[in-house]
């Protein structure tokens, strides 16, 4: 989905997290915990896979701001790598107790939206800003890391 201002990237941000609240609220731990939600991946694996790309995405964004070097996806791994960055990360974080992870679920979701109300409409759809965002607009990368991914996670999850 193309958005076109901050007002449009909250209120789809907002939507969609709410619908993978609603989605993860009916769930007890047992099947939160269950290797088997998509592939080996549980629902736990997938609410701490959305905290990475949160923080990731906060990390660039704030290193881009410093005039810093960016490197995404991460140091040593480009986009074609994302399958393996991704259970890399899954391995790293697998055995972390379920209440660690929504907690920073919920940390890092309030985190992001704070980060998101400071940045205005014109860096968020300007082009070329930061050198790391390519050929596409800042708002862009914070929809891959927010909305479009709880999209994502809301169909994982069943």
């Amino acid at each position: 989905m193309r958005l076109n201002s901050k007002a449009e990237l909250i209120k789809s941000t907002l939507a969609e997290r709410g619908k993978l609240e609603t989605k993860i609220a009916g769930l007890i731990p047992a099947e939160i915990e269950f290797s088997g939600t998509m592939g080996v991946w549980s629902v736990k694996d997938i609410l701490q896979h959305l905290v990475d790309w949160e923080q990731r995405w906060i990390s660039w964004y704030e290193a881009g701001k410093r005039g810093d070097d960016v490197q995404t996806p991460e140091p040593g791994y480009n986009w074609r790598q994302m399958g393996a960055l991704n259970e890399r990360y899954r391995q790293k974080y697998k055995d972390r107790p379920l209440e660690a992870v929504l907690a920073d679920f919920h940390t890092s979701y309030q985190q992001i939206l704070a980060v998101i109300e400071k940045i205005p409409d014109t860096e968020m759809l300007a082009m070329g800003i930061y050198p790391w965002t390519g050929k596409l607009p800042l708002i862009a990368w914070i929809a891959g890391n927010t909305c479009d991914h709880y999209r994502w996670a809301v169909q994982m999850i069943h």
